[in-house]
């Protein structure tokens, strides 16, 4: 099962590649993207089940990339993890089908947890 993490900072990925390593054992490969457009790519090219992602990225933004996953009709799943919160955001992610919106810094134990059960783990 792939999980996409698209996150610009490269901090923040290592961040990332360090709490993800808790779920080794649930046979999941993770990928990086550090940009909208890169993110696209990999989604088309790896078919991930689930992504992960900052919603202000350089190139194709979290929310027009998300419109172009719908179009390619697939059932990824998504998990927003930004410093950026407006009731506005948080409503149109939900609209999109956002499952979990998490606001940096966040507990990575809540992360996982919530991996899992958008996952169904």
């Amino acid at each position: 099962m792939n999980i996409l993490i698209i996150e610009p900072n490269a901090l923040l990925t290592n961040m990332y590649r360090l709490i993800l390593k808790k779920l080794t054992a649930e046979n999941l490969t993770f990928l990086f993207a550090q940009d909208g457009n890169k993110g696209l790519q990999m989604i088309k090219e790896s078919r991930p089940e689930l992504v992960i992602s900052e919603i202000n990225l350089p190139g194709l933004d979290f929310f027009k990339l998300i419109e172009e996953v719908k179009k390619l009709k697939r059932k990824t799943k998504f998990i927003i993890v930004t410093s950026e919160y407006t009731d506005e955001i948080y409503y149109k992610a939900r609209r999109f089908g956002v499952k979990f919106y998490f606001i940096k810094p966040f507990k990575s134990v809540k992360l996982l947890e919530a991996i899992k059960m958008v996952l169904k783990l």
